[in-house]
């Protein structure tokens, strides 16, 4: 399956208890998102624009709201939540890594 395909199986929308749009969420996400990690002073609109319209982010959006529902967190905390985590894990790995590197060059 396809980019395209994947696309068009993902509500544009989601409906929530409160019927808030995906809009909204991604609003969210985003606001979180740049919130959490210091400023890029890059421009780099076009990559940011290309990728929210990515079944990948659109599956992130549905995460952060199922999240929310779950925990009865705001939209804000929900997404907040997620890429902390994301983050947190990504750091684990990066210095699992780079342990792994030193500890190969130590047996060298």
């Amino acid at each position: 399956m396809n980019n395209l395909e994947l696309q068009h199986q993902i509500p544009t929308t989601m409906s929530t208890p409160h019927q808030e749009s995906s809009e909204d969420w991604m609003a969210a996400f985003n606001t979180s998102l740049v919130s959490t990690r210091s400023k890029n002073t890059r421009d780099k609109s076009d990559e940011l624009q290309a990728l929210m319209g990515t079944p990948e982010f659109a599956c992130l959006l549905i995460a952060s709201q199922e999240l929310a529902e779950r925990l009865n967190l705001s939209k804000e905390d929900a997404t907040e939540r997620m890429i902390t985590t994301f983050r947190q894990i990504d750091r684990a790995w990066k210095q699992y890594l780079i342990q792994k590197g030193i500890d190969k060059l130590s047996e060298e």
